[in-house]
């Protein structure tokens, strides 16, 4: 399956329009206003929430990210790897091994889990605003969704753009 995550150009709430290729919205991720660590939630079209994503409040050199399943429970710490010349992220306190693998700019990224590839993650520029394309297997793309929104909170906060 193959979505496509967009920023909304103007929103209080920070949300994101999530397309199949048809141009059909497949899932919601909905902003908190006011909110210091850009909380965000993936949520069906019908509001079931499926993740959050938030940013670590206080960081060290790189901003780091959470990911929580639907009922609150932490799944997953999205750090960036430093010291590098690629673009490289991986989770802690998963039960897998995740590596998120880009090239130099950090505009093509492919997303590992116990060493097999599982996806692929495309940033552009869109008149003002970020959009990403996430592929990945059907059951994979609600996590991939929060993968893209976990690093795109993060490289925000890198930049230091304000929530």
């Amino acid at each position: 399956m193959i979505v496509h995550i967009k920023n909304k150009f103007i929103s209080l709430r920070d949300g994101s329009d999530v397309l199949n290729d048809n141009n059909e919205p497949v899932f919601k991720v909905k902003g908190k206003w006011p909110s210091l660590r850009k909380r965000k939630f993936i949520c069906t079209l019908d509001g079931q929430k499926l993740y959050e994503v938030r940013n670590k409040f206080w960081h060290f050199l790189y901003p780091s990210a959470y990911i929580f399943d639907e009922n609150g429970e932490k799944i997953a710490k999205v750090k960036r790897k430093i010291f590098t010349m690629r673009t490289q992220f991986f989770l802690e306190g998963n039960e897998h091994e995740y590596v998120i693998d880009g090239n130099w700019v950090g505009w093509n990224l492919t997303v590992t889990r116990d060493g097999k590839e599982i996806g692929r993650i495309t940033r552009k520029f869109d008149m003002f605003k970020d959009s990403f394309t996430a592929e990945a297997a059907d059951e994979d793309i609600p996590f991939m969704i929060a993968l893209v929104i976990a690093i795109d909170n993060m490289m925000d906060k890198a930049k230091g753009e304000k929530s």
